[in-house]
């Protein structure tokens, strides 16, 4: 595309402005607040009432690379071989 003569935008100026001040979304994420008062929680029910953090993110492209728990479980072993 050929670039505007000097003093013009491709888009008409709202539509550039808007453009420029549109805010991407963040992933939503939630914090487990119940651990501040037990944090023995982490240790005794890491998968249920001990958790720590929740992310929701924008899809499975950004989360390829975590490890699961069975994967998780298997990495220490495999690291010691």
């Amino acid at each position: 595309m050929p670039r505007p003569p000097a003093g013009q935008t491709r888009c008409p100026p709202n539509e550039a402005a808007e453009r420029t001040t549109r805010r991407r979304p963040e992933p939503r994420k939630s914090y487990n607040g119940d651990l501040s008062d037990s944090p023995e929680l982490v240790n005794d029910d890491p998968y249920g009432d001990g958790w720590m953090i929740r992310l929701r993110t924008d899809g499975p492209a950004n989360t390829d690379g975590l490890l699961g728990a069975d994967e998780y479980a298997e990495y220490p072993e495999a690291e010691s071989d």
